[in-house]
């Protein structure tokens, strides 16, 4: 670099250039660099370039809510179906869930939406990029905080079993992007329930010294012409 501005100059490229790879990450496709630095001329030269702003946020909005979701969901039944296909061990739920029993466990079932589990997971996408994991240790998390998929598949297997899941996306994140997860993306994940228990309720009693001082009625009308229990010199001006 010969001075500052060249030093500057290149270290934004670099910076954009990761930038570019997210884009083109998350498109799902690999972006013609060529063309994208000829963009990047054209539009900070008055404004030569073929799209102006407007029109570039709308062709990349056509693209992320339209073009990529629906390239998904295609993508994502081929997969599923080839699932089906391949795999005689394979069911399916009503919902459409499929799944493979590697490992029963006990007798007992989770019969309550309001459980907790703890588990080992992993889950990938469909072209096998793992997207998650428990790693060695369990985790512990309540079935209403996970996808549909997750919990529906846990309710297969008692405790100690094994279970692989092949989840569609409308049981998984549907047509949102999480991270790593497209739109309309089916996902696999390998879960092993260890536990499930439903949570301690939580203790609210008071002593009697607390309940006496919160049905005071000098501490919590004194001033009050109301009788609305403020404390405050309303007047009876409520609302």
């Amino acid at each position: 670099m010969k001075n500052t501005a060249d030093s500057l100059s290149y270290a934004i490229g670099v910076l954009m250039s990761d930038n570019i790879k997210q884009f083109g990450t998350q498109a799902g496709i690999e972006l013609n660099v060529d063309l994208v630095t000829a963009a990047f001329r054209a539009a900070t030269d008055n404004g030569t370039a073929a799209f102006d702003n407007n029109e570039a946020m709308e062709y990349l909005n056509h693209y992320f809510t339209e073009v990529l979701p629906g390239k998904a969901k295609v993508e994502s039944a081929a997969y599923l179906a080839s699932v089906k296909k391949g795999n005689r061990k394979v069911k399916e739920t009503p919902s459409g869930l499929l799944y493979e029993i590697i490992t029963p466990g006990n007798k007992e079932r989770i019969d309550d939406d309001g459980m907790r589990v703890s588990v080992k997971y992993t889950m990938w996408t469909s072209d096998g990029t793992e997207i998650d994991s428990s790693g060695d240790e369990p985790v512990e998390f309540g079935l209403t905080q996970v996808i549909t998929g997750f919990s529906e598949g846990v309710k297969l297997i008692g405790k100690g079993g094994k279970i692989k899941l092949w989840i569609p996306s409308d049981l998984g994140y549907g047509d949102r992007s999480m991270g790593s997860i497209g739109p309309n993306q089916a996902l696999l994940a390998e879960v092993e329930l260890l536990e499930f228990f439903l949570p301690e309720p939580e203790d609210y009693s008071w002593d009697d010294e607390e309940e006496e001082a919160y049905y005071d009625e000098e501490e919590y009308d004194g001033g009050c012409a109301c009788g609305c229990g403020c404390g405050n010199d309303c007047e009876g001006d409520v609302g």
